[in-house]
């Protein structure tokens, strides 16, 4: 999910300002710059880490069901709806 935008220039400007490298943008992507910008795991980490942001003043998120099966993605999408 995250890999089409690891070789624009856009993104890997915007991550060095927030303290990534280089070495986080090849190779496919660290597990830092993934950890930190997809919110992966079971239903519960992910309804956890979109907490995370609405606690720290999100009023609004976006998220992609990435990687899962259509009905999977229902689920989720069930599973975390306000």
């Amino acid at each position: 999910m995250v890999s089409i935008y690891l070789p624009l220039p856009a993104y890997q400007r915007q991550w060095a300002s927030q303290g990534f490298d280089e070495s986080d943008w090849t190779n496919g992507g660290s597990d830092r710059l993934v950890d930190t910008y997809v919110a992966w795991g079971s239903i519960e980490t992910i309804r956890n880490r979109m907490q995370e942001h609405i606690d720290a003043g999100a009023n609004s998120i976006i998220m992609a069901a990435g990687g899962y099966s259509p009905e999977n993605s229902w689920e989720l999408l069930e599973a975390t709806a306000p």
